[in-house]
């Protein structure tokens, strides 16, 4: 989550258990919210993640990427 906030990178690999959890942030599904800051209007992002059956919003900086390593025999399975 921290890494999702602020902006960093995230390579998964092996995790197939967990995407359906992260499906909004892998799908770029993001709800966005316009704030007032000492900067200026700022443009916020959230997904949501699952975890069983508790969901919460998790803000998304504008920086933030996942990638996905996969072998390739596996790539005809996945969607």
């Amino acid at each position: 989550e921290r890494r999702v906030q602020g902006g960093r990178q995230v390579i998964l690999k092996d995790f197939d258990r967990i995407y359906g959890a992260l499906y909004d942030m892998l799908n770029q599904n993001y709800r966005e919210r316009r704030v007032q800051t000492k900067e200026g209007d700022k443009l916020l992002r959230f997904c949501r993640v699952a975890h069983g059956n508790a969901a919460k919003h998790c803000s998304v900086h504008e920086s933030f990427r996942c990638i996905i390593l996969e072998e390739e025999r596996e790539l005809k399975y996945s969607d």
